[in-house]
């Protein structure tokens, strides 16, 4: 498990590698690089969602999936839009396995909020159509959108009260897209030294902040600013200061330690290191938050990036089951499609075993109220007992996430 008492990893100040080519909006002046596709036999995968960092030759490189301009924006488009994304490409036996395009966005359009489809409903949890390229939603949940008033009572010394004037003009920044100016504007918090230590309400918003800005988003593909190990380590002090009393927010940067690991280039460590400490940060969020059904998802695909395939389909095989639409997400994901007849035959279980429920539990009720309508109109006209009914006649034949 990770220590958090231990050292407080180093990290720079907010000054360094940053130069002032940009525009009026904190656009960088240089065009992006071109996209690297994750490929496999057969149709091209969905970019969004299925960025994959491992491989023999290291995979793909982050920033290029982030500034690629062909790579397709569906976040915006609503459930139908992912689904039909993440669906782009997976083969047809796959696809039965899952379920069929309309009912997965049935299944989907519920667990997001209306306004921004990476949020749950109630806005205080990440949803299913999550994306590490969309990231930056995390600076607007939990404690993050703590207003300035009461950062600012909190501040118990001048040098605390000038991070928290600090702070909100990153955090104005952030939220304009001026990503460097955020960087330097979290660099000068930081730079005040012990006295935001001390303010430890403050300094996991700072480090979470900064994290966000250095791990990039769709946003935010400038390479004077993405820098993935730099965040993994302010994504670890955002959860050591926030762990106490903020555990959701903890978790989260936890999360996106895992992420950041998971795709910074670095020659000091090998892939199988990088890995590990994906996987070991992914835990300790899941261990903080239960509830972090991404969490689930992330340990598993990192899991299968390592090759532990029995591992990672038993973390799939106990979401809960708001959470099983994750296993779209899975499907079109390249770590597990480098694994795709295991992860086929472990779909294959699941229907088996709905189709075995059906049979044993639903079918013999089933039975009873089709005979007990012929005599009770009431009866045949309630929705509950039509659905019934329809899942004993036409559910063996559905896909896993249908049912």
């Amino acid at each position: 498990m990770f220590n958090f008492d231990g050292p407080i990893p180093r990290i720079r100040g907010g000054q360094e590698n940053l130069d002032s080519g940009v525009d009026d909006f904190g656009n960088p002046g240089a065009q992006p690089n071109e996209s690297t596709t994750v490929m496999f036999d057969g149709p091209k995968m969905n970019a969004s969602w299925t960025f994959t960092r491992s491989g023999a030759d290291g995979g793909p490189i982050w920033l290029d999936h982030l500034g690629g301009p062909a790579r397709p924006r569906v976040a915006g488009q609503g459930a139908g839009g992912i689904v039909q994304a993440l669906m782009a490409g997976l083969p047809d036996s796959t696809v039965g396995l899952l379920g069929s395009a309309e009912a997965l966005e049935d299944i989907l359009r519920p667990l997001m909020h209306p306004a921004n489809g990476l949020i749950d409903p109630a806005g205080v949890r990440i949803s299913p159509a999550f994306t590490w390229s969309r990231g930056d939603v995390l600076a607007s949940m939990g404690g993050m959108v703590a207003p300035l008033e009461e950062l600012m009572t909190e501040a118990r010394s001048q040098a605390q009260a000038e991070a928290v004037r600090q702070f909100q003009i990153a955090r104005e920044a952030f939220s304009d897209r001026r990503h460097r100016q955020s960087l330097e504007a979290l660099g000068r918090a930081i730079d005040i030294g012990p006295s935001l230590q001390l303010a430890g309400r403050l300094a996991w918003r700072v480090h979470l902040l900064r994290a966000l800005v250095l791990r990039g988003s769709e946003d935010n593909a400038d390479p004077a600013v993405v820098d993935p190990a730099e965040a993994e380590q302010s994504f670890l002090l955002a959860a050591r200061f926030a762990r106490k009393e903020y555990r959701l927010d903890a978790a989260r940067a936890l999360l996106g330690a895992g992420w950041a690991a998971y795709v910074k280039e670095t020659t000091t460590t090998t892939l199988e290191r990088r890995l590990a400490n994906a996987l070991l940060y992914t835990v300790e969020a899941l261990d903080l938050d239960g509830d972090l059904t991404e969490a689930q998802f992330q340990s598993a695909k990192f899991r299968m990036a390592l090759g532990d395939v029995d591992q990672a389909l038993r973390g799939l095989r106990w979401l809960p089951v708001s959470g099983r639409i994750l296993l779209l997400k899975a499907a079109a994901d390249g770590d597990f499609r480098r694994h795709s007849g295991r992860f086929e035959a472990f779909m294959g279980g699941l229907q088996e075993e709905q189709r075995t429920r059906i049979r044993d539990e639903v079918t013999p009720v089933a039975e009873h109220i089709v005979r007990w309508m012929q005599d009770c109109p009431d009866l045949a006209a309630l929705p509950a007992a039509r659905r019934l009914v329809d899942l004993a006649q036409n559910g063996p034949g559905r896909g896993v996430l249908e049912v």
